[in-house]
């Protein structure tokens, strides 16, 4: 009898150690999800054609920009799919922002042009998938 006593006394504490157990291994695997939606990676977004308009809208020429979006990895797959979805945003807003910086219309405004792009993509894709958008080369067209 002295067993079955012993038994039962030892089966809440082994339901405790198998509860904490199987909490514990959940939110280890919570904080394994979080951390790979923190972590990033950079998607290239080729070369797109950008418009330069001045800023009464005359169209001053065009600038080819290479770049790429920091996107987290778990949209990353999803931002490669749609990608022409960013190309078309891109075009679409460059005819309504002022890029041309200078007179002759020859050289563009980087900082609004990233600007633009980061809200084409932010637009295109959500804010939580887009981390920043990158300049990585201007060349005229």
């Amino acid at each position: 009898m002295t067993d079955t006593y012993r038994m039962l006394a030892l089966l809440p504490a082994e339901l405790a150690l198998g509860a904490a157990g199987a909490f514990s291994a959940q939110a280890w695997s919570a904080q394994r999800d979080a951390a790979a939606q923190q972590e990033t990676t950079f998607v290239s977004a080729s070369t797109i054609p950008i418009p330069l308009v001045f800023a009464d809208g005359r169209l001053a020429g065009y600038v080819d920009v290479s770049s790429q979006v920091e996107v987290t990895r778990a949209a990353e797959t999803d931002v490669r799919k749609r990608m022409p979805l960013l190309l078309d945003a891109v075009n679409m807003r460059a005819f309504q922002t002022p890029l041309a910086r200078t007179p002759d219309g020859q050289i563009p405004r980087l900082d609004a042009v990233r600007r633009m792009m980061q809200q084409a993509a932010i637009g295109v894709f959500g804010r939580a998938a887009i981390k920043r958008v990158v300049i990585i080369r201007v060349s005229p067209a």
